[in-house]
């Protein structure tokens, strides 16, 4: 049976606070919104409609269509991904089911998938919109889980990687392996990352490919 490999997206697969953080805010004025809620870097990380109509509560009524236009603006601004995933993400689907568990919503995240051309690598895009709590309750792999039982798997064989605390945390909530990706910019703390409790940590994302490997080993 494949091992699952669980990333989370922002900062982990693609640079998101130097990269997307002001690209949100104007695409928020760009659609109209006022953006005279709660500073961005007060609700980062939250679900991302929770997050924009923290910023920016008009546009709570106009939330899909928003999504729709952001996500056409992320292709006039590529993403940047972050250390060795164009290279570690194709090698590694030849060996692992692979998925994305984000707090973003689906569609961004399948949009700059798409863009860095690593989108078919992945099972399964698992976005705020496919679940109705926040990371890190247990709750939010659920969409993710019920795709391994049809595949015969089990979510407690599967590896989680993430950039932040909330991703430790989302592991242990899952009873999960936890790479930690010290590459990544991060909104933790720095005595948060420096403790954070990793089974393992890496700098490079071509470093997963061999730790797969190895713990896959007889």
């Amino acid at each position: 049976m494949r091992r699952s490999v669980i990333f989370d997206f922002d900062d982990t697969i693609i640079r998101s606070r130097t990269n997307r953080a002001q690209a949100l805010i104007h695409a928020i004025k760009g659609f109209g919104g006022q953006a005279n809620g709660q500073p961005l870097d007060q609700v980062w990380g939250k679900p991302f409609r929770d997050m924009v109509t923290a910023i920016s509560p008009d546009l709570s009524q106009k939330m899909d269509e928003f999504i729709a236009y952001y996500a056409n603006e992320l292709t006039k601004n590529p993403p940047i991904a972050t250390p060795g995933t164009l290279v570690a993400i194709p090698k590694l689907s030849e060996i692992a089911h692979l998925f994305i568990h984000t707090s973003s919503h689906s569609l961004l995240a399948r949009t700059d998938l798409e863009t860095l051309g690593i989108l078919r690598y992945f099972t399964m895009v698992c976005g705020s919109d496919l679940y109705h709590a926040a990371k890190p309750a247990r709750s939010t792999l659920r969409p993710i889980e019920l795709l391994l039982k049809q595949f015969g798997g089990d979510l407690r064989s599967s590896i989680y990687v993430g950039d932040s605390l909330i991703d430790q945390k989302m592991a242990t909530a899952a009873e999960l392996q936890f790479i930690h990706v010290q590459f990544a910019d991060s909104d933790e703390p720095a005595s948060s990352v420096i403790d954070l409790d990793a089974d393992h940590t890496i700098s490079n994302m071509v470093e997963i490919e061999q730790l797969v490997r190895q713990l896959d080993a007889p």
